[in-house]
């Protein structure tokens, strides 16, 4: 990581940061509206189960990632970052991180 916990924390106050969270946040509202609309879609279209299911399952994956990018990313790193200074200040070897799984 190039970002120190430091630079992560003001930039996670910044305008800019906050001008993403902003279209992030209007990003997921479309994509939760479009999974709402998916019925209607059905009624006109006449679309097969595995067509319906796998555009469900595109626009849950959607909403998830772009929760996981504007809600906990940057306290991730920053975490991530922590435990790497204190494993490398103790001379521990790094402990694993969970994967993230989108709950």
């Amino acid at each position: 990581m190039r970002s120190t916990a430091e630079e992560l924390r003001t930039f996670k106050e910044s305008h800019v940061w906050l001008d993403i969270l902003d279209e992030l946040t209007q990003c997921i509202e479309v994509y939760k509206q479009e999974l709402l609309d998916i019925p209607t879609g059905i009624s006109a279209n006449n679309p097969t189960t595995a067509v319906v299911l796998t555009h469900m399952g595109c626009m849950d994956g959607l909403i998830k990632g772009l929760a996981y990018v504007s809600n906990e990313m940057i306290d991730v790193m920053i975490e991530e970052f922590e435990n790497k200074q204190r494993n490398k200040n103790s001379g521990e070897a790094p402990a694993e991180t969970e994967p993230f799984t989108g709950d």
